[in-house]
């Protein structure tokens, strides 16, 4: 990728073209009104204003740059949302009032922090079901 970006750019500027741009987008959670806000990486500008669940917090992407990741905390869930349409796809379960998470290298597994009970959810991300924890009651 690095390489083939690099020959492009050597080749546009050996024509006289422009470099390619490469445009990214830097989605915030917004808690107090139950949003994301969806800012030009370049600009620095709001170009979207997203409604989602309720106490919107945690927020990442897939590697793959194909799902956004949100904890919708008061509705115990973390919302899938497609980062080019801002709608949400699906939900994951998260256990209650998931706080912040970290997705795993490979984007396949996800381990929520469960803010009120001081434990951690863990997620298989493409079946979208929780792993059994021995450990929890209910699981």
């Amino acid at each position: 990728m690095v390489r083939t970006t690099a020959l492009l750019s050597l080749v546009a500027i050996a024509l006289g073209l422009p470099a390619p741009a490469f445009a990214y987008k830097v989605f915030i959670s917004n808690e107090g009104d139950n949003t994301i806000s969806v800012l030009d990486g370049e600009k620095m500008e709001v170009i979207a204003t997203v409604p989602v669940g309720q106490r919107p917090r945690g927020i990442t992407i897939t590697g793959d740059g194909k799902s956004v990741l949100l904890c919708a905390s008061d509705d115990d869930t973390v919302q899938i949302i497609d980062p080019n349409t801002y709608e949400i796809v699906g939900t994951l379960p998260s256990g209650p009032d998931p706080e912040l998470f970290v997705l795993s290298p490979d984007s396949k597994t996800l381990y929520i922090a469960n803010e009120d009970d001081n434990l951690v959810t863990v997620v298989d991300v493409d079946s979208r079901s929780r792993h059994r924890d021995p450990g929890r009651r209910g699981a």
